[in-house]
């Protein structure tokens, strides 16, 4: 994940939980993803400032996302 400039910020629990996060070059706009892991998967939540960001920030996490376990 740093690789795609997204940081951790925090992990644990039972199911696991992880919070990143990831500040787009060029941009002061911050955007927060909540990932949760359980028996179906991983269900990902992303909040940007600019909503704009979302979409394309999206399809990079799930590219940086691909054989994280």
């Amino acid at each position: 994940m740093a690789g795609a400039g997204v940081v951790r910020m925090a992990s644990g629990g039972n199911p696991p939980k992880f919070y990143f996060h990831a500040q787009p070059v060029g941009s002061y706009g911050h955007i927060l993803v909540e990932a949760l892991g359980g028996p179906g998967g991983l269900s990902v939540t992303v909040k940007a400032q600019d909503a704009a960001l979302a979409p394309a920030f999206e399809g990079l996490f799930a590219a940086a996302a691909v054989g994280f376990s």
